[in-house]
């Protein structure tokens, strides 16, 4: 930013500089009309008005890009929603399919002590002979 403001005031003294030493009288046509006016005023005039029509497209062009960037922000945060929807919908089917497996691992243990409990019972009425 400093090197900015260094080499704008280094380029206003060389065209202030080079308007002094063309200080003669011309004549300048407009559209209509014409005026005699200093050289120096002339190439002053002309700086100002190429630096004003910079100041403005150069900020024209920044606000396009604050709009583009505040678009693509929304955008970011839009799609990061649907990410985070998209992760609980996953741990949801998760835990559904643990629970699931969780219930089938439980009536699995449950009927392997009842075939175990069956097995004993037999084991028991053979001993008997019943």
């Amino acid at each position: 930013m400093q090197a900015n403001i260094i080499l704008f005031l280094i380029f206003a003294i060389v065209i202030a500089l080079f308007a002094l030493f063309n200080a003669t009288v011309v004549t300048v046509s407009f559209v209509f009309t014409q005026i005699e006016v200093s050289l120096a005023l002339v190439i002053i005039i002309s700086a100002l008005i190429g630096a004003l029509m910079v100041i403005l497209f150069d900020s024209i062009k920044k606000l396009k890009t604050k709009k583009t960037i505040k678009e693509l922000n929304k955008r970011i945060t839009g799609l990061e929603g649907q990410l985070k929807d998209k992760e609980l919908e996953s741990l949801k089917k998760d835990e559904v399919i643990k629970s699931k497996d969780e219930v089938i691992k439980e009536k699995e243990d449950a009927l392997q002590e009842r075939e175990t409990a069956l097995k004993a019972m037999q084991e028991k009425n053979s001993q008997n002979g019943v």
